[in-house]
């Protein structure tokens, strides 16, 4: 099983291929963007995303200055067409989605149509408000109605707050009541603009601002977000313009209540410049045809900084990522979809089923009703979790062989809200499958009964690997197994078998790195008329609470690309159906095994004992940065000596005496072994004699 790692639409036909055909084999590539479909065909997750600047091509959604963020072509909707939601909750009822859809809200219990705000028209406003306190507000209820109704509000609650559902960069508010008409006292309307506001942004999604209420009271009404944009009592404009640097914003808020005044409001507009800092694409299920093996993920991805002036130009440095996913299915549908039944429970339904049930209603989101929908959820059982990103094109595809369908996501990034990536096109290689099946099985060669495999961490245990493969029409098998393997990892021999009885034979070749081993057996070919279980063997060491050894079978005589081994049940007379082995966590240690090469240090020309190495194993890390300190007895740092960084493993570094290009004079020196990572340090002290 190639190591992988953790929404919609049917299954896309495959519209692309570009083949190059070399006898029966065939290596095909699926492209998106430039030479192949557009994003919007492939996308079922479309998030501030522009394919219209530069044909083929996917970009974060520019914003120009003189845009207005909150309103956008479609009715209610802001700039990126995604419909407003006028209350704080209860999105679910209206199928929309937090962090997708905008939200706007008042202080008070009570909804006032705050929609009117945000839907570009200087014509629509709500009534002028009077803003009085909590006294006076309640000496306006009467039998007919509330002082609510009359258009009275509580000061300490008179607020609005702002979803932008995402961050965006933005520099510019503006807000304003209707310029035309009058009010029933015959005021002006105009100059009904809050006399005393303020105004305040963030883009830290603090809790009261997503899923929780805010508790207020009249000693503690709604609190400025963390940056305050202006506070007054003075203000006499009536369209209130306000600009300020340019950051990342995702909540707006303007509180009304800071003195009696009567105040109305047609227009709350936000301006922005750049590029919101993390933007989002998920594609559909793509059909491949038939099951596949995986090649390279290429993409083109190329930086873009808008200069002071204002020109755009190609920035190799500029603060822009990509981060890029894959996974593969078996099916065409990556989400599980679930209904509520008539007892409560949830029961999964077609995509189609669930698009036909009903929406929660708003008035009790959390009750279980019949018939209402329930959770969207990954689909795990027959879908690959997500793999880690691609952080280079040009990597090996990460998620599992021999799957017909493949899902893609990417986030675009960046540091700089005038600085973005553009995504010009996305290659993904595959090739027909080496075998319809291809099951490993590792156990220990000592305890080949065990059904969960446990070694003791950092000693060397002869592990076998079987691999057995089945066949269908077609395909002609296989010549060489490369497997991923714990650090210094050493080949010990290669059989092939049935199952109960195996024979040793010698590879044609092998090739041995730190972390892989490959073994080519040409001469003892694997094929449909003959298909044997290979059995690996090795001598290794594991340095982590838990490894896989992952692998691939190779066909030399094809260009089609290797094939992952699955863990699974590859010979009945061993229990472990696992590719996975386990470290004894009580003796699982930072740094282990160190040791001195020699107990004492004679740097004089010998030939003997002029070095010494400090030898230590790193453990349940990947990575650790470590260097060997030498002091004298007074605690005194002479030199240091390594300082680089290391996985996980056996490592040696040496000293030879020096400090400063000098022998340190003979006697007894403290060697101090330093482990750094990220999750926290380590270290040994160890003496060391030097004489000469």
């Amino acid at each position: 099983m190639r190591r992988f790692y953790s929404i919609v639409g049917r299954g896309l036909v495959l519209a692309t291929l570009l083949a190059v055909a070399d006898g029966q084999a065939q290596r095909q590539t699926y492209t998106v963007g430039v030479d192949g479909p557009g994003w919007r065909e492939l996308a079922s997750r479309w998030i501030a995303l522009d394919d219209t600047t530069v044909a083929g091509a996917i970009q974060p959604r520019e914003l120009r200055p003189g845009e207005n963020v909150m309103v956008g072509t479609e009715e209610a909707s802001n700039i990126f067409n995604f419909q407003w939601h006028t209350t704080q909750f209860g999105m679910e009822s209206l199928g929309r989605e937090l962090g997708v859809n905008p939200r706007i809200w008042a202080g008070h219990f009570l909804s006032d149509p705050g929609i009117q705000l945000v839907d570009g028209s200087p014509k629509t406003a709500f009534q002028v408000l009077q803003v009085i306190d909590q006294e006076e507000f309640d000496s306006h209820a009467t039998a007919t109605g509330g002082a609510f109704s009359a258009g009275f509000r509580q000061d300490w609650r008179e607020a609005w707050t702002f979803d932008l559902a995402f961050t965006l960069p933005i520099e510019r508010i503006r807000f304003f009541p209707p310029q035309s008409g009058v009010d029933t006292d015959g005021v002006p309307l105009k100059r009904r603009a809050p006399q005393g506001f303020e105004l305040s942004v963030t883009d830290q999604p603090q809790d009261f601002l997503l899923l929780t209420s805010e508790e207020l009271t009249q000693q503690s009404p709604p609190a400025p977000l963390d940056n305050l944009v202006l506070r007054t009592l003075l203000n006499n404009e009536s369209i209130v313009d306000l600009e300020f640097d340019l950051q990342p914003v995702r909540f707006v808020r303007i509180f009304i209540g800071l003195m009696r005044q009567a105040y109305s409001m047609a227009e709350f507009e936000v301006y922005g410049r750049g590029v919101p800092p993390r933007v989002e694409f998920v594609s559909q299920a793509i059909d491949l045809g038939r099951p596949v093996n995986f090649g390279k993920v290429e993409f083109e991805f190329v930086k873009w900084r808008r200069g002071d002036d204002d020109t755009l130009a190609e920035d190799p440095d500029a603060p822009a990522t990509i981060l890029l996913q894959t996974r593969s299915g078996l099916d065409d549908s990556p989400r599980s979809h679930f209904v509520i039944d008539e007892l409560g429970r949830d029961v999964q339904v077609t995509e189609e089923e669930y698009d036909r049930s009903n929406l929660p209603k708003s008035c009790c989101v959390d009750l279980r009703l019949p018939g209402v929908r329930s959770a969207i959820t990954e689909d795990t059982e027959q879908w690959s979790p997500w793999s880690s990103p691609y952080q280079d094109s040009g990597l090996q595809n990460r998620s599992p062989d021999a799957r017909r369908w493949l899902q893609f996501r990417f986030d675009l990034a960046t540091e700089d809200l005038l600085a973005f990536g553009q995504l010009r096109s996305l290659r993904f290689e595959y090739s027909p499958l080496l075998a319809a099946d291809v099951v490993g099985e590792l156990f220990i060669v000592d305890e080949p009964n065990l059904e969960v495999l446990s070694v003791i961490p950092g000693m060397s245990r002869q592990v076998a690997i079987d691999v057995a493969t089945t066949f269908e029409a077609g395909q002609d098998g296989y010549d060489a197994i490369r497997l991923d393997v714990p650090p210094g990892t050493r080949f010990a021999g290669l059989q092939l078998g049935d199952g109960e009885s195996f024979n040793s034979i010698d590879p044609d070749s092998l090739r041995q790195d730190r972390e892989e081993v490959a073994v080519f057996f040409p001469t003892n070919r694997v094929e449909p008329s003959n298909p044997r279980i290979v059995r690996v063997l090795l001598d290794a060491s594991v340095y982590n609470s838990t490894t896989v050894f992952t692998g691939d079978i190779i066909d030399t005589q094809s260009p089609n690309f290797p094939q992952s081994i699955d863990a699974g049940d590859a010979n009945a007379s061993v229990p472990s159906n696992s590719l996975q082995i386990f470290a004894d966590q009580e003796r699982l240690q930072l740094l282990s095994g160190v040791e001195l090469s020699s107990p004492v240090l004679t740097p004089n020309g010998d030939g003997i004992n002029d070095v010494i190495h400090f030898r230590f194993q790193l453990m349940a890390v990947d990575e650790a940065r470590v260097a060997v300190e030498i002091h004298d007895l007074t605690g005194r740092r002479l030199v240091g000596v390594g300082g680089q960084i290391l996985g996980q493993g056996l490592h040696d570094i040496e000293w030879d005496g020096t400090a400063s290009g000098h022998l340190v004079p003979p006697g007894m020196y403290l060697a101090r072994i330093v482990v750094d990572t990220d999750m926290g340090d380590g270290e040994r002290v160890l003496t060391v004699p030097v004489v000469y």
